[in-house]
């Protein structure tokens, strides 16, 4: 977990001072969260085109408001392993920025399930496990616990940047 960033980033730091996460499944009773303003929309029944030699976690590209998307399976990612063997549900389509004064960047995420809206705060906080087979470094910029399991708050542009 980075020491600089507070799970109460954008609001005041009274004690008791709550925050916003998008909560994503990637695996069953495994989430990540993603800040709220980096997630816009869900798509249902994503079809993304296949692009030939593309990564193992690239899905290929999505279209998206006259843009193709990258859309990445995040399990395949953060697990170095194959995608699932069916079509997800879902797409989530999210937006970073890359550098101070650069355009807003977009792609999408497959996801099995709907994100959930949780409300966080600096109780919550607690260390990245270190036993799970994951790097969380440059990925994750801290972490808190939810239904008894760590959940890494992900920077979404080092994710999605990573994947292409």
């Amino acid at each position: 977990m980075r020491p600089d960033v507070d799970l109460s980033a954008g609001a005041s730091a009274q004690p008791g001072t709550r925050a916003i996460a998008r909560l994503l499944a990637w695996a069953p009773g495994r989430w990540v969260a993603l800040p709220p303003h980096t997630t816009l929309e869900v798509i249902e029944r994503p079809q993304p085109v296949a692009v030939p030699g593309a990564p193992r976690h690239a899905l290929g590209l999505l279209a998206w408001q006259r843009q193709w998307l990258p859309m990445i399976d995040l399990r395949a990612l953060l697990e170095n392993g194959a995608p699932a063997s069916t079509r997800p549900p879902y797409a989530l389509i999210v937006a970073w920025q890359p550098a101070p004064g650069a355009r807003v960047a977009h792609g999408a995420l497959a996801l099995d399930a709907l994100p959930e809206t949780v409300s966080v705060d600096d109780s919550a906080a607690c260390p990245l496990s270190q036993d799970d087979g994951i790097e969380w470094t440059g990925r994750a910029l801290a972490c808190f616990s939810h239904a008894g399991r760590p959940v890494p708050i992900l920077d979404t542009g080092s994710l999605l940047n990573a994947s292409q």
